[in-house]
C-alpha cells in the first residue's frame, strides 16, 4: 500500500471504512512487542500467558485446545508464532505451535515419532526449524523437526541419554547448541554446525571448573557468540560463561548465590541472566554486572533491549517481572484475573516490534447522530475520548487503545456512540450495552448482517480470516491481509461478508461475485453512488464497487465513474452528507481537519490525530 507519512499518523477511510496506520516517532506511535509465559497446570490445563502490550497486560489462551499438564518451555518466533512444550500427555512429548497469536494451539507430532517424555526447553530459528530437549536422568531427548514441526527426529549423541539435558538455543538453522548435566565431571555443553548430523562436547576454559556441576541455560548471538549460565555443585552458586570463538573456549562472566537457571543474550553488548533470586544483566559484553533481588525461584528470562525485558519465577505461586528503564525499576504481576498466578518456569517475546494495539483498519456501520437521515460530520480522539458531532454536541467515551464502532445498535434509526476495546474484548455502546466479544486479534466489523435495521456486533479474525457475527453465524472467509467492507451489494437489506485483497485488487463478496478491481495501494470506498430501478424510494439500495488511489487522488467507481479528488494527505470519506440517500465523496486532511465534500460542503471541524467517524 503507498502511503504517505503524515506525523507518524496516517488514516484512510471510506463507504464507513477507516484505516488507521501508525509510524514514526510520533506520541502513540511506540512500538509494542508480543510474547508468551508458559507455566503449571492451571483451572485444568496448562498455562499458556500471552502479552500484546510489552507485558503490560496478559491474557490467557489455550482453554479447550492444550492438555492438562505443566508447559515449560517457550519460543517465540515472531509476533504471531511461537512454540510450547512441557510434559508428556497421551503417551508421547507435548509440543505445541500457535501461528496466529495464539488463537488456536495445535499439538504438532505423535505417538510414532515423539517419545512419551517431558520436555524441558524450545527453540526456533525460524519458522520450520526447532529444537526441544528434555527427558529424565535415564532417558534424554534432543527432539529437531525442519518442517515446522510435521516430522521430528531424536538426535541424542550416544553416551548422553542419562544426561539431564535443560538448555537449548539455535542461532540459526544449522546451528545449535544443547546444554545439561555433568558428565565426566563437568556440565554438558553440546553444540552441532550440520543441524544436529554430528555433535562436539566443548570443553575449554572454564566450562570445565572443578564443581561446577550443571548448566541450565544457553543464548548465542550467533555461530561464535554465546553465553551460559549453570550452578555449582561444591559452593551453592550460580555462574555465567561466555564464548567468542564458537564455544573453542568458555570464560567465566560473573557468578552469585544459589543456583543459575536462564540467560537471553540480545546483542553482543546485552545480556540477562536469572539466578534463583536475582536477574543480573550487562550492557558492555560483560564487562561489568547489574543486579536485581527476585523472587524464589526466578526461572525465566526475555529481553528486547538493554531497556526493556521480562523475569518468570516458579516457587508456590508465580509472578511477571517487567522493567522499561534498564533494571532500575520493576513492575510485578502476580494475579491474573483475580487469581495467584501459577507457577512460570519460562517466558518468551519476540525481537520484532509491532505497533502499539491502534487499530488498523475501522469499520462504522452508520453515521447519523441526530436521526434526520443526514450523515454528521463527527470525530473521535482517542488521547481523551472525546465524540464531537458538528452542530449537535460532544461527549466523552473511550479512551486511548479504544477503536470507534459507531452503528444503529438498537434500531431507532440514530447512530450510538461505542467503543470496541481490543485488550479486553469490550463493546460499549453508549446507554445501551457493555459486552465482551474478540479480542486483540480481531478487527470489529459492526454491521447490519440480518437485515431487521439494527447493527450486529461482529468480528473479522485478521490472522485466520474468520467472521463471528455475534448470535447470527461464523465463517472463515478471507486470509491475512485482506481488508473486511462489509456493507449491502446485493440490494437485499444485509450487509454482505466481503473481503478487498490488496495485494491483487481482488473483491469477494461471499454468495455473490468474486472480481477485480482497483491495484495494490488502492483504498477500497464502496457506497451508493447511482439508482438501481425506476424510482429512488424503492430501498434498500446496492453498494458500488470502488477504490481510492492515494498516490494519484484517483475516485474510481466501478461500472460509474473516475475522477481525480484529494490526494495522499487526505483521508477519503463516504457518507450521504445532503440526505438524498446517495454517499458523497469526502477527503478529510488530518493535519488541518478541514473536510471538503465533493459538491457538497467544505468546513474545518477536529484537530489532529482524530479519528472521522462519519459514514
Amino acid at each position: 500500500m503507498s502511503t504517505r507519512l503524515i506525523r507518524g499518523l496516517i488514516m484512510f477511510c471510506g463507504a464507513g471504512i477507516c484505516l488507521l496506520l501508525v509510524g514514526g516517532s510520533s506520541v502513540g506511535a511506540a512500538s509494542n512487542y508480543y510474547g508468551w509465559a508458559a507455566g503449571n497446570l492451571w483451572d485444568g490445563y496448562g498455562t499458556i500467558l500471552r502479552s500484546i502490550d510489552s507485558g503490560e497486560s496478559w491474557t490467557r489462551q489455550g482453554a479447550g485446545q492444550v492438555a492438562a499438564v505443566n508447559m515449560a518451555g517457550v519460543s517465540a518466533v515472531d509476533p504471531s508464532t511461537a512454540w510450547m512444550v512441557g510434559d508428556a500427555a497421551d503417551g508421547y512429548a507435548t509440543i505445541y505451535r500457535t501461528t496466529d497469536g495464539g488463537e488456536t494451539w495445535v499439538r504438532k507430532g505423535s505417538s510414532s515419532n515423539l517419545p512419551d517424555l517431558n520436555l524441558a526447553k524450545v527453540h526456533a530459528s525460524d519458522a520450520d526449524h526447532v529444537w526441544a530437549v528434555g527427558g529424565s536422568l535415564t532417558e534424554s531427548v534432543i527432539l529437531h523437526t525442519s518442517d515446522g514441526g510435521a516430522t521430528w527426529t531424536n538426535q541424542l549423541p550416544a553416551g548422553y541419554e542419562g544426561i539431564g539435558l535443560q538448555g537449548v538455543y539455535a542461532p540459526d538453522s544449522g546451528t545449535v547448541w544443547v546444554t545439561g548435566g555433568p558428565k565426566n565431571g563437568y556440565p554438558t555443553i553440546l553444540k552441532s554446525t550440520d543441524s544436529g548430523a554430528s555433535w562436539t562436547r566443548q570443553s575449554g576454559g572454564d566450562v570445565a571448573t572443578p564443581g561446577y556441576n550443571h548448566i541450565l541455560g544457553i543464548s548465542a548471538i550467533d555461530g561464535q557468540t554465546a553465553w551460559a549460565i549453570g550452578g555449582d555443585g561444591s559452593s551453592m552458586g550460580w555462574f555465567v560463561l561466555k564464548t567468542s570463538n564458537g564455544g573453542d573456549i568458555w570464560t567465566l562472566q560473573t557468578d552469585g548465590a544459589l543456583d543459575g537457571n536462564n540467560i537471553c543474550a540480545v546483542n553482543t553488548s546485552t545480556v540477562w541472566a536469572v539466578s534463583d533470586v536475582a536477574i543480573s544483566w550487562t550492557i558492555d559484553g560483560g564487562s561489568t554486572w547489574g543486579t536485581h533481588h527476585s523472587d524464589y525461584y526466578t526461572m525465566g528470562i526475555s529481553a528486547v533491549s538493554s531497556q526493556q525485558a521480562w523475569a518468570v519465577t516458579f516457587g508456590l505461586s508465580g509472578s511477571i517481572r517487567h522493567t522499561t528503564d534498564g533494571g532500575a525499576d520493576w513492575t510485578v504481576l502476580t494475579e491474573l484475573d483475580g487469581e495467584t498466578l501459577p507457577s512460570l518456569w519460562t517466558v518468551s517475546f519476540s525481537d520484532q516490534p509491532v505497533p502499539t494495539p491502534t487499530p488498523e483498519y475501522i469499520v462504522l456501520e452508520a453515521g447519523d447522530y441526530n436521526g434526520d437521515g443526514r450523515a454528521d460530520i463527527a470525530v473521535f480522539r482517542p488521547s481523551s475520548g472525546l465524540w464531537a458531532v458538528r452542530g449537535l454536541g460532544r461527549t466523552y467515551f473511550g479512551t486511548t487503545g479504544d477503536i470507534p464502532v459507531s452503528g444503529d445498535y438498537d434500531g431507532d434509526g440514530v447512530t450510538d456512540v461505542s467503543i470496541f476495546r481490543p485488550s479486553s474484548g469490550l463493546w460499549a455502546v453508549k446507554e445501551i450495552t457493555r459486552l465482551y466479544f474478540g479480542g486483540s486479534n480481531d478487527l470489529p466489523v459492526p454491521g447490519d448482517y440480518d437485515g431487521d435495521g439494527s447493527c450486529d456486533i461482529a468480528l473479522f479474525g485478521r490472522q485466520s480470516g474468520q467472521w463471528r457475527i455475534r448470535g447470527i453465524s461464523v465463517i472463515y472467509y478471507g486470509a491475512p491481509g485482506d481488508l473486511p467492507a462489509p456493507v449491502d451489494y446485493n440490494g437485499d437489506g444485509s450487509a454482505d461478508i466481503t473481503v478487498f485483497r490488496p495485494s491483487t485488487g481482488l473483491w469477494a463478496v461471499h454468495d455473490f461475485t468474486r472480481c477485480y478491481f482497483g491495484r495494490s495501494g488502492d483504498i477500497p470506498v464502496p457506497g451508493v453512488f447511482q439508482w438501481y430501478g425506476a424510482a429512488k424510494s424503492a430501498l434498500p439500495f446496492r453498494n458500488q464497487l470502488a477504490v481510492f488511489r492515494p498516490a494519484t487522488g484517483l475516485w474510481a467507481i466501478r461500472g460509474v465513474t473516475r475522477f481525480y479528488y484529494g490526494n495522499q494527505e487526505y483521508t477519503p470519506l463516504i457518507a450521504d452528507l445532503d440526505g438524498n440517500s446517495l454517499d458523497d465523496t469526502i477527503v478529510f486532511n488530518p493535519s488541518s481537519a478541514l473536510w471538503a465534500g465533493r459538491g457538497v460542503t467544505r468546513v474545518y471541524f477536529g484537530a489532529h490525530g482524530d479519528v472521522p467517524v462519519t459514514r
